[in-house]
């Protein structure tokens, strides 16, 4: 399993009554590890209430952006989302890996292209 980096969040900002998007920054020497592209995501650790508690939310900035931010929705009974709604604030630090997923598939200039559109939500860890 990839090991997990600290990441200092700068911006926790309300979207929603029950979201937020979290902007997060790696330290300089880990920077390259968190370069991403489309379709990938980050899984976080954290400890609540003295359990270990890890959760995985895809990147919602755009890669010209330069920045990494996710957006949490609250779940009913979502530990992390309950968690990152009411707690999390700008300064705090959090474990990530680096950035996962494969679900991307770049142009190909000069071939004709068909594309579908959907919607997929994915969670490796069942939040508890």
């Amino acid at each position: 399993m990839a090991p997990f980096y600290p990441l200092s969040v700068t911006e926790v900002r309300r979207e929603t009554r029950d979201s937020v998007v979290v902007t997060l920054v790696p330290k300089d020497e880990h920077k390259q590890l968190f370069d991403f592209i489309q379709g990938q995501y980050l899984t976080f650790r954290t400890t609540i209430d003295g359990e270990d508690v890890r959760r995985t939310y895809s990147i919602c900035s755009a890669v010209q952006d330069h920045t990494l931010r996710v957006g949490i929705k609250k779940v009913a009974g979502g530990r992390f989302s309950t968690w990152a709604n009411a707690e999390l604030k700008a300064g705090q630090v959090l474990d990530v890996m680096p950035t996962l997923g494969h679900l991307y598939v770049p142009r190909r200039v000069g071939r004709p292209e068909k594309r579908v559109h959907g919607s997929l939500e994915f969670s490796p860890y069942p939040e508890s």
